[in-house]
């Protein structure tokens, strides 16, 4: 049967330990399903022989004392130390049986640890035993996540938070887009005594790598976000003051915070809100004076509507507009070019427009009382030829 080589948890080898494993990795990357094979082989029957019967004796040994002392004299004839095995409590159960069942724990111990099974030991080695208790780790894990997610333990604060921080977005337009923007991030911790500063993503890790009372002096809300942007710093530069986002970006950050009020936006009362709702854009008419003009209205859920000047469009895809204080998402946009450009003119004369552009927007109906047929001149069709 083939070797099983898996980790359970961190383990902390020595430079014996590595190269225990290394020599053992070689193999079996070498000689595949022969591998057990060559293992028999690469060892005299003599060392094989000798660890047999320090296993036999350690396996009858009723003595805890004796047996954690013999089972130490068969490590050091493997090159092997207590240290470079799983941190679990294993000795504890073990020392409670004998036989068999012991040498199959010894196995198992291996296995979780990460390292292949001695010759002497495969034949206790309980392979399917191993891959349930693996199972059960990784059950465990799934659950221990799940709790911690759904039910995010509380910090225990001894006094009341004497630091507090606050997501700052403001509307920073595109150099390269004109017409477009995007969403300037800016972190502020405040403090008694150092007052307002303006604090980068390097700050927020090292803030998390600090003593555990520095997590005591920010409320919950607040120490998620320093623990969150710290998590994704490596995806920015980490020693800019202003954090740029737009398309995927941004809305990796408005789906995580988009729903909570973390970002304030400047010149409105109310946070960034991201709530994943779509609109749409529409051709529209606006009549002026004698003039008619070409513009797009912005449909909103529950078709209400917008212009185009209460509208800020986001650079990049995919393509997001901030309409007051929230955020939508943009369906079916034009290029990121065409909607930066439109969204700087915002609307032009008919007359602009281009023969086949005027000819498609004929036949689209309005409900502002301007008639689409005004767009364009009918002229009644003659016959060039005549047949009698």
């Amino acid at each position: 049967m083939a070797r099983i080589s898996k980790k359970k948890k961190p383990v902390v080898s020595s430079a014996k330990a590595s190269k225990y494993d290394a020599h053992h990795k070689v193999i079996n990357s070498t000689y595949g399903d022969f591998a057990d094979l060559r293992h028999q082989l690469s060892e005299s029957k003599q060392d094989v022989s000798e660890r047999a019967k320090l296993l036999a004796i350690f396996a009858a040994c009723d003595d805890s004392q004796r047996s954690w002392l013999l089972l130490e004299d068969y490590f050091n004839k493997l090159n092997l130390a207590r240290k470079d095995f799983s941190q679990d409590d294993w000795w504890g159960s073990m020392a409670k049986i004998q036989g068999d069942p012991r040498l199959e724990e010894l196995a198992l111990v291996f296995m979780k640890s990460g390292h292949s099974v001695p010759n002497e030991l495969m034949p206790h080695a309980n392979f399917t035993r191993f891959a349930q208790v693996e199972q059960a780790e990784k059950d465990y894990q799934l659950f221990k996540g799940l709790e911690e997610w759904m039910f995010p333990p509380s910090p225990s604060h001894l006094d009341a938070p004497r630091a507090a921080l606050r997501v700052a977005g403001r509307l920073v337009e595109d150099k390269e887009l004109p017409g477009l923007y995007k969403l300037g991030i800016e972190i502020h911790v405040v403090r008694p005594r150092t007052g307002d500063r303006v604090k980068t993503l390097d700050d927020m890790a090292d803030l998390t790598m600090r003593a555990a009372h520095e997590q005591e002096l920010f409320p919950a809300a607040d120490w998620s976000f320093i623990r969150w942007s710290s998590g994704v710093r490596h995806d920015y530069d980490t020693k800019a003051e202003l954090i740029p986002l737009d398309g995927a970006e941004l809305l990796k950050w408005l789906v995580q915070w988009g729903k909570s009020g973390r970002i304030d936006i400047e010149g409105e009362k109310d946070p960034i809100e991201f709530l994943g709702r779509i609109i749409e854009m529409e051709p529209h008419l606006e009549k002026a004076k004698s003039n008619l003009y070409f513009t797009h209205e912005v449909i909103l859920p529950g078709r209400k509507t917008c212009s185009m000047s209460g509208v800020r469009f986001f650079a990049g895809e995919p393509a997001l507009a901030l309409i007051g204080s929230e955020v939508f998402l943009l369906r079916n946009s034009p290029s990121q070019e065409v909607l930066g450009s439109w969204a700087k003119m915002q609307k032009a004369p008919v007359s602009k427009l281009t023969h086949r552009l005027l000819t498609r927007l004929r036949k689209i109906n309005t409900t502002n009382g301007v008639d689409w047929e005004q767009l364009c001149k009918t002229h009644k069709a003659t016959p060039r030829f005549v047949f009698e």
